[in-house]
């Protein structure tokens, strides 16, 4: 016979520690978690610093004016003023079945927009690359990212009137 007097509790004590230490640090696991996501869900995606250019890392077109046509290629002058370039540069743009090409008419007068109205105040027009003549200003577009790029195609042509 054993002579000892259990003491209520005492041979679960160390269990319970460990099964509260368990749940507490869970605790912290989830909650930092949840603060994380958060935090990413509001900032959003981290944005690369720009590149040692000073350009931005992304974009998407260049504006020039057109030097030569050819079949189903633009070559156009794309200026270092109103481009992320530090020199003027040629660029080679190529057209596909999936390039759309419209004509901007922009010559309306500010003066005539009333307070508030809203909508499109420049008409425009759908082209084709034939439309388009050298020595005109263009904008070509691409859905990927252009940056350092002489050549690309293009999926869209603007042309300014």
């Amino acid at each position: 016979m054993n002579n000892t007097i259990p003491i209520p509790g005492g041979e679960n004590n160390g269990h319970k520690k460990v099964t509260a230490i368990i749940i507490l640090l869970l605790i912290i696991v989830v909650i930092g978690g949840g603060a994380y996501l958060l935090k990413k869900s509001i900032l959003g995606p981290e944005v690369a610093p720009p590149s040692s250019d000073g350009f931005p890392n992304e974009f998407y077109s260049y504006l020039g004016t057109i030097q030569s046509i050819e079949d189903n290629k633009i070559v156009m002058l794309a200026t270092a003023a109103k481009n992320y370039l530090k020199e003027d540069t040629s660029i080679t743009i190529f057209t596909d079945e999936e390039t759309t090409f419209i004509r901007q008419d922009k010559n309306f007068d500010i003066n005539n927009v009333k307070p508030g109205e809203t909508g499109q105040f420049y008409k425009t027009t759908t082209i084709k690359l034939t439309d388009l003549k050298v020595g005109e200003e263009i904008t070509a577009i691409d859905y990927k990212n252009v940056k350092d790029k002489i050549e690309f195609t293009a999926k869209r042509i603007e042309a300014v009137k």
